[in-house]
């Protein structure tokens, strides 16, 4: 291949201070695959008039997960010029595909139909996919996360690891209705002293991605869930309805996500952001997502979601941390699901049910260092056979590539 033959694309990003770790593996893998030219831009910085004047210079552009996940402050303003492109190909992954009120699914919906994509890529297995997207691009295909294998290495022997079971993310907040992940952590915290098994869990931290891998590869295992929720739609109607309920609510000064603040908060570095959180956490002057994290599920629950009628697709996937903890050969204890049927219960992963019934049985098997083993080595031959970010790269080249 000649470098003349090489795909010339435009990566658009939100380059943040602190991120989660798809956010770059996706961008990393393509500026590093010998089928892509690429050249990273900055949404937030990517004014209409660059953008015009450069956008026909790429044979194709590829909209990021960053671009829609937390916030659609940017991609508006350069939505007619994408899509009054000539002849580049434009590919548009979605971030955070559950509802939320602070980036709601059906502004990201308007906002990506605005651009015109001819391929959309979802997180969500197909069925979702076509179910919230439909309309929107050309075409529309899942295509996941994925390893990245140059960050996330196998760690050392089992028996050399420091922690059995770890884990380090925030809690899903109460609004989507999901608290799965949440409670079997909390459940495999209680639980796991009684079995001697050693937990190192902390809900206040996201590590950035070579922190990550290494706080992985000294865990034995980790526990975790699906990405998403049981409750989606594309117009958030249930989200929106539960959130003005519980903004009446809410007394004292709150700073909400649309805030001008917030735009600045979200590109300070990781220290400066987990400081400010910790003062609007115990402060007189509050922030709304933090709230969010007081609320009572169970509360919720009763009032609006037990009565609310659940997607009519399976609405969750494969998460980007499932690939990770694979490639650090760290067994994952985690709920059972569909895994976008890549992974296999009791083959790539301890399943334990939704009511977490079978825990003890769960952490028995864990317990037992040759099944932990088999089970961590059949996920991490699996993601290095075909779920690689440069395998990914090959999957989307073929989507966007001239005919």
């Amino acid at each position: 291949m000649t470098p003349s033959d090489r795909l010339r694309t435009l990566i658009l990003t939100r380059l943040y201070a602190h991120t989660a770790s798809y956010y770059n593996s996706w961008q990393n893998a393509l500026s590093q695959h010998p089928l892509f030219d690429a050249v990273v831009g900055d949404l937030h910085r990517m004014s209409p008039s660059t953008l015009a004047r450069d956008i026909n210079t790429f044979d194709a552009v590829v909209l990021l997960h960053s671009c829609t996940a937390d916030t659609l402050e940017d991609l508006p303003q350069l939505a007619p010029i994408l899509a009054d492109r000539k002849s580049c190909r434009l590919l548009a992954f979605v971030g955070n595909e559950f509802n939320s009120p602070y980036a709601p699914m059906a502004a990201k919906i308007a906002a990506l139909t605005a651009c015109r994509p001819d391929v959309l890529a979802t997180q969500l297995l197909l069925e979702a996919g076509l179910f919230l997207y439909d309309g929107v691009a050309s075409r529309i295909v899942s295509l996941p996360h994925g390893l990245d294998e140059k960050q996330f290495k196998p760690g050392p022997e089992d028996s050399q690891r420091r922690t059995d079971l770890g884990f380090r993310g925030f809690r899903y907040s109460p609004l989507i209705g999901d608290q799965e992940r949440n409670r079997l952590v909390e459940s495999v915290e209680a639980r796991a002293g009684s079995l001697g098994l050693i937990t190192d869990i902390d809900w206040r931290q996201r590590l950035n991605s070579e922190r990550w891998a290494a706080f992985l590869q000294q865990c034995r295992g980790t526990v975790g869930s699906e990405a998403g929720s049981w409750y989606l739609d594309r117009d958030d109607a249930l989200v929106t309805r539960i959130y003005d309920a519980v903004t009446l609510e809410r007394k004292g000064i709150v700073l909400f996500d649309d805030h001008p603040l917030r735009s600045t908060i979200r590109r300070l570095p990781g220290p400066a952001k987990k400081l400010i959180g910790s003062l609007l956490r115990l402060g007189f002057v509050k922030y709304a997502v933090y709230e969010d994290e007081t609320l009572d599920f169970q509360k919720l629950e009763s009032e609006f979601f037990n009565g609310a009628a659940r997607a009519p697709v399976y609405s969750k996937c494969i998460s980007s941390r499932n690939f990770e903890a694979a490639g650090t050969k760290t067994c994952q204890i985690l709920t059972a699901g569909r895994y976008n049927d890549i992974f296999l219960p009791d083959q790539h992963y301890i399943a334990v049910n939704a009511d977490r019934s079978d825990l003890d049985r769960a952490l028995s098997r864990f317990n037992e260092p040759n099944e932990r083993a088999r089970i961590a080595g059949c996920a991490y031959t699996l993601v290095m056979e075909q779920h690689t970010f440069a395998k990914r790269a090959v999957q989307l080249h073929g989507l966007i590539a001239p005919a």
